[in-house]
């Protein structure tokens, strides 16, 4: 059905600020202070006692302090996607592995990080020597 371009322009559903107005007035500063108040999650836990939950202790952060590189070799499984899980679930899983899988993975990581610099050192090096053919050619 085709309406008039007539009706479209004088249409009496115009709104100006004063529609709104009554709106803004519905607003008032219980709804804020409502936002900064921990809800109750789904399962009946409150959210603060759900943070406490995901804190490591003690005892699992010890875990990454003597194997740093194990860390990054998981922050590096993450970061390329290569698990379909939360980053917690993954350090959590990578916690299960043991302390000897741990150590073995941690040596193994640190070893291909050490080769990778190296590597890096001498790509630059080759850059530098061409960058400087290239300008004594020129």
């Amino acid at each position: 059905m085709a309406v008039p371009i007539d009706f479209l322009i004088n249409s009496p559903h115009e709104s100006s600020d004063d529609d709104f107005s009554e709106y803004e007035s519905s607003y008032s500063s219980e709804d804020e202070s409502m936002e900064d108040e921990p809800s109750d999650d789904i399962n009946g836990g409150s959210l603060s006692n759900l943070e406490q939950k995901q804190e490591p202790n003690g005892a699992e952060d010890e875990l990454w302090v003597r194997y740093p590189y194990f860390k990054m070799l998981v922050d590096a499984v993450i970061a390329q996607g290569l698990v379909v899980v939360t980053r917690n679930d993954a350090f959590e899983l990578a916690k299960l592995l043991g302390d000897d899988k741990a150590k073995e993975l941690n040596e193994k990581w640190k070893d291909l990080c050490s080769k990778q610099l190296d590597l890096c050192s001498q790509m630059f090096g080759v850059l530098a020597s061409a960058i400087s053919s290239m300008k004594s050619g020129i």
